[in-house]
């Protein structure tokens, strides 16, 4: 909820984690094929998941990859903010499907919306 963001940073990797579980709440897959998720990031995690030298994953970087692959979920990025965004620090974790988009608001997100769907 907004009442309760306080700011300075995203914890990518919860969030990424409750998505999955989202796609198997009973440890089911519903959907074996063509799971997409999409996650809306400032881009700066708290965790470091992915090596911005090297852009190979982390030993948390690497255990999402493995829960995204036995799940069959493709991992859709949108990193919101200017400069502000590194994809470095996200990249190994998802197949170059990373969007940025600078000067988010609520009709940018409409726009991005309309995207989505149309996949």
């Amino acid at each position: 909820e907004r009442s309760n963001y306080v700011g300075g940073g995203a914890d990518t990797y919860e969030a990424v984690l409750r998505g999955i579980d989202m796609f198997s709440e009973d440890g089911v897959i519903e959907n074996p094929s063509g799971n997409l998720m999409f996650l809306i990031t400032p881009g700066y995690p708290d965790d470091v998941l992915c090596d911005s030298s090297t852009g190979l994953p982390t030993s948390k970087g690497d255990i999402l990859m493995t829960e995204l692959d036995e799940r069959n979920i493709d991992l859709h990025l949108v990193g919101i903010g200017g400069s502000s965004f590194d994809r470095r620090k996200l990249e190994c974790l998802t197949s170059n499907r990373i969007k940025r988009v600078a000067g988010f608001n609520s009709d940018r997100f409409k726009a991005i919306e309309e995207e989505i769907r149309a996949l």
